[in-house]
């Protein structure tokens, strides 16, 4: 009886888990948009150098 209620509940509750879910993704979103890096100029000359950054996760790439 108990698990039966558990789904009632989590069927009613579906929706409002949904709509919470796409407000917070949409705060994710806009929260990446307003620190988005400015952009720079193209560099077409030079060797080209990794500096591993997190370890070695990620890479940033430059010309040197």
């Amino acid at each position: 009886m108990l698990a039966l209620l558990r789904f009632f509940q989590a069927v009613i509750a579906l929706p409002f888990k949904s709509r919470q879910r796409l407000e917070a993704e949409n705060a994710a979103l806009r929260h990446q948009l307003i620190n988005a890096p400015v952009s720079r100029p193209i560099q077409r000359t030079g060797g080209i150098r990794s500096n591993a950054i997190l370890g070695g996760l990620h890479h940033h790439y430059v010309r040197v």
